[in-house]
C-alpha cells in the first residue's frame, strides 16, 4: 500500500515539475503516470503532448526538438528511448558542433513499447501496436502490427 502511495505522489510531483519547466511546450491528457527517473527534454520551439492514460516506466527518455505526439492509452516499458532528431555530420565540423536534423515522432493510440525500444526521428507507430524489447524503429509501423525482430506481424482481432 505505502509503495502504491509512493509512486502516485512521485508520478504527480513529475508531471508538475515537466509542467513547470516547459509550461505550453507541454501537454499532458488525464492519467499521465510515470515511475522513476523518467526524463524529458524539450527545445524552446518543440512541443511534446502526451494523451489520456498514459504511463511511462522507469528509465524513459524523451527528447523533442521538433514535436513528439503520444496517443491515448500508451504503456512504456522500462528504458525507452525516443528522440525526434538525429546530428548532421560531415568531416569537416566536430559532431558535438554540429546542427540537427529533425522529424516528428507520432505513436497512436492503445500500443505497448516493451523495454530497451529506441524511436527514432520521423516515426509514425500506428494504434493498437506492440514494439517488441531490445527494438530499434526507424520507419512507420500500420496499425494493429506487432514489430519484432524487424518483421511487422498484423495482429489480427
Amino acid at each position: 500500500m505505502f509503495l502504491k502511495l509512493y509512486d502516485k505522489i512521485s508520478s504527480k510531483l513529475s508531471l508538475l515539475k515537466f509542467k513547470f519547466l516547459y509550461g505550453k511546450r507541454i501537454e499532458f491528457g488525464k492519467n499521465v503516470n510515470f515511475r522513476g527517473k523518467v526524463r524529458i527534454r524539450i527545445d524552446k520551439n518543440a512541443k511534446l503532448v502526451i494523451k489520456d492514460n498514459c504511463f511511462f516506466n522507469n528509465g524513459c527518455s524523451i527528447n523533442v526538438k521538433e514535436n513528439v505526439v503520444i496517443g491515448k492509452d500508451t504503456i512504456f516499458g522500462e528504458d525507452i528511448k525516443i528522440y525526434d532528431h538525429n546530428h548532421v555530420f560531415n568531416k569537416e565540423t566536430l559532431i558535438r558542433k554540429s546542427d540537427y536534423s529533425v522529424s516528428p515522432i507520432t505513436i497512436g493510440d492503445n500500443t505497448w513499447i516493451c523495454s530497451n525500444v529506441v524511436v527514432l526521428k520521423g516515426v509514425t507507430i500506428g494504434d493498437n501496436c506492440v514494439i517488441a524489447a531490445n527494438e530499434i524503429v526507424k520507419e512507420n509501423i500500420e496499425d494493429n502490427t506487432l514489430f519484432v525482430s524487424n518483421k511487422k506481424i498484423k495482429i489480427k482481432r
